[in-house]
């Protein structure tokens, strides 16, 4: 409110500097009467400082202008060579505003692209006025009232120009008015004089409507959002700091900042606020509460776990009034999307900490030690697990304040050994995420990481894909299997590893009772077979062109490929399928892998969504948290036997999209040759469908054709004695 504002009686060049007065002003007020200003370069320069924070806080603003004619326009008006002044003062106006747009600095077009904005929402008011007695004469009067909600007033006048040499490099003195004061007789005489010129009660001036005005301002400037112009006004104070101004103009310039920083934060938080959780979200945030703030999200791909997350750290925020939030993620890619979406919800004092971000303990430090003197309400940290495992992370854990927040997504990595060893336990506020949290092969690394969230007994909230699915969540989707045979000399690879496997392994009850490094790589030598098959090449062909004939062409595929190496010139195995997918098939393809660079991968990613990419070749990415959300077919040429692989790698496929309906899922499985029977081969055999069949059951399950996708197996079902 006005009665706030530190208002001087006086503002003098050289000691209280006038700018300062209309920094204070805007800050305070919600409206602006303004008798004074003509569309030039630098007419509205103090103005490009708080005017974007006084729009942003429901200011409104009515203009006078001053008419900018030439003396041979006004003697072509006397001498009645022109019919319409009213139209000439327009249309001059007009042409005016036209040559701005090309000249204006960053300063002075801030402040056209905020009347811009004023304009589009109704918020501005403005009309042009000539002196009635005389057209050789201009209006020169310089004024205006700034008011608040509450009525107050604060009037001002001056020799001043609105000009940026009248208010920072010339001698000029301007004279303040408060409505609360003894000066509210003076005040109510400007208020009047405003109101009776606005209204044409005025006898010395003539109005000149713009209605051509309005539109022009828009059309040549921006209309941006009201963040967006609060983000430029914020840039243009930082920037302004390196210029040679006054001790008085610095300290309003700082007061300002602060005001607008604030104002950011509300306004983002209020935009993402009006996106309400869904109600399963809300429920999830909820529990976590009551658990003390500690928790386990188990939530299926693609059910919105990061905002969940997010919106619960919100929830602390507002109940401890500050927070330092550490986000713990796998890979830098999902750093990227993490910082994304916490710029999102509000968010702005942030950092990343990752093998990219090399220098990031000072300004970490920095940031903690603002957030310790309550300089800041919030910090968030986005740290790869990698990153948070060295020594020069882990440095940092005891200097966190006691309001720090864990949150850990895909924390299923935190099962890991050398991540156990190191646990942050003095942080109190922890959440996990994970679709999967169940580590594969390590019960004993699962129940540590569930107890450490407080989630040993149960997740704090689940919602799995079948249930995703049928609240539409998630989409549905379809599922094809397609048979590839082991050749002779593949097969009798697998079979001799098999029997090494055997003499290695101690199997008790179905299970390994124990393991060595030399299994566990007879184990992978093994799956690679299944993995790297010959006649994968030619199903995937097959494929390709199914697709092609139902869609009529290719785009949004998705190609998950096998690791590792051809049998040829150590030619990796996704440059394989990509040589024949981009040189026989014709088509535009992308390859996203695991050295591909941030950058990169964005690039990628915006090329398939668009379409200039047809078909996506993956190897060991895309599995956790990247979106690919218009993603409609999906071809599975290699998976790990680890469940946690392909349902994250389904979950991306599974997101919703306008675009699309129904997901489609084409499963390669891996069967082993057409060979006389042998009895003792039989159990290998079994061993390689019952590997194959354990993905595909649990894709089948959840899938819309069920019985569609189960028949085509039945008959190795039964050859083999298996149940699916």
């Amino acid at each position: 409110m006005l009665k706030d504002g530190d208002f001087d009686i006086v503002y003098a060049s050289g000691e209280n500097e006038p700018l300062s007065f209309f920094v204070e002003a805007l800050l305070e007020s919600s409206s602006l009467d303004l008798g004074l200003g003509y569309f030039s370069s630098s007419g509205f320069t103090p103005l490009s400082y708080g005017f974007a924070y006084f729009i942003s806080c429901g200011g409104t603003m009515r203009l006078i202008i001053n008419e900018i004619l030439s003396t041979l326009d006004k003697e072509a008006i006397e001498r009645g060579l022109c019919h319409s002044p009213e139209q000439l003062i327009e249309a001059k106006i007009v042409q005016n505003i036209s040559k701005l747009q090309k000249t204006l600095s960053v300063r002075d077009r801030h402040f056209y692209n905020c009347l811009s904005w004023m304009i589009a929402t109704n918020k501005l008011s403005l009309i042009a006025i000539v002196p009635k007695a005389s057209n050789k004469g201009i209006a020169h009067q310089k004024f205006g009232i700034f008011k608040d909600k509450n009525s107050n007033k604060v009037a001002f006048t001056g020799s001043i120009n609105f000009s940026e040499t009248g208010l920072l490099h010339n001698l000029e003195t301007l004279s303040c008015y408060r409505s609360w004061t003894a000066e509210t007789e003076r005040v109510e005489y400007y208020n009047t004089l405003f109101q009776n010129i606005w209204t044409g009660q005025n006898p010395s001036v003539q109005l000149i409507p713009l209605n051509q005005i309005r539109a022009s301002l828009t059309e040549y400037f921006h209309v941006s959002s009201i963040e967006q112009l609060l983000e430029n006004e914020r840039e243009l104070i930082n920037s302004s700091f390196d210029d040679d101004i006054s001790d008085s103009i610095k300290r309003s310039l700082k007061k300002l900042k602060i005001k607008v920083s604030e104002r950011v934060s509300q306004a983002k938080f209020k935009e993402n606020h009006k996106i309400a959780l869904r109600g399963y979200q809300q429920v999830a945030v909820d529990n976590w509460i009551k658990s003390n703030y500690q928790g386990f999200f188990e939530m299926a791909t693609g059910t919105g776990k990061t905002f969940t997350g997010l919106f619960a750290s919100l929830a602390l925020l507002k109940n401890i009034n500050k927070c330092c939030l550490i986000i713990l993620v796998p890979t830098i890619s999902l750093a990227e999307q993490w910082k994304k979406d916490v710029s999102n919800v509000g968010y702005r004092n942030k950092i990343m900490v990752s093998s990219l971000f090399n220098k990031w303990d000072k300004e970490l430090l920095s940031l903690i030690n603002a957030f310790k003197i309550n300089s800041i309400d919030h910090v968030v940290c986005i740290c790869t697990y990698d990153s948070y495992k060295t020594d020069r992370f882990q440095s940092f854990l005891p200097r966190l304040p006691k309001e720090t927040m864990l949150l850990a997504d895909e924390a299923h990595t935190m099962g890991a050994p050398k991540i156990l060893a190191s646990l942050p336990v003095n942080i109190k506020y922890r959440l996990g995420l994970s679709a999967t949290p169940h580590r594969h092969f390590d019960d004993s690394g699962t129940t540590r990481l569930l107890k450490f969230f407080n989630s040993d007994k149960a997740s704090t909230y689940t919602l799995d894909l079948k249930e995703a699915i049928k609240q539409q969540f998630l989409c549905q989707y379809k599922l094809y299997p397609h048979f590839v045979y082991l050749d002779e000399l593949e097969y009798r690879s697998y079979v001799s590893l098999s029997k090494r496997i055997a003499r290695k392994a101690h199997i008790r009850k179905g299970k390994f009772e124990e393991a060595d490094h030399q299994l566990e790589v007879l184990l992978r030598e093994r799956r690679d077979i299944l993995n790297k098959a010959h006649g994968k090449l030619a199903v995937l062909g097959e494929i390709i062109d199914r697709i092609q004939k139902s869609e009529g062409a290719i785009k949004h595929t998705l190609v998950y490929c096998p690791e590792g190496l051809t049998n040829q010139e150590n030619e990796r195995i996704i440059d394989l399928y990509g040589r024949f997918l981009g040189h026989e098939k014709g088509l535009r393809i992308g390859k996203f892998v695991g050295e591909t660079l941030p950058s990169e991968r964005q690039r990628l990613l915006a090329d398939f969504d668009n379409g200039k990419i047809q078909c996506l070749l993956a190897m060991k990415c895309l599995d956790e948290g990247v979106d690919v959300r218009q993603t409609k077919h999906a071809i599975f040429l290699a998976s790990s036997t680890n469940p946690r692989q392909y349902i994250q790698r389904r979950g991306r496929i599974l997101r919703t999209h306008q675009n699309k309906s129904f997901a489609f899922v084409y499963d390669i499985i891996a069967v082993p040759p057409e060979l006389p029977d042998n009895e003792r081969l039989k159990d290998i055999e079994k061993t390689i469908l019952r590997q194959e069949l354990r993905r595909y059951k649990e894709f089948a399950e959840d899938s819309f054709n069920y019985v569609e996708a189960t028949e085509p197996i039945k008959p190795f079902l039964e050859k083999y004695e298996l149940t699916l």
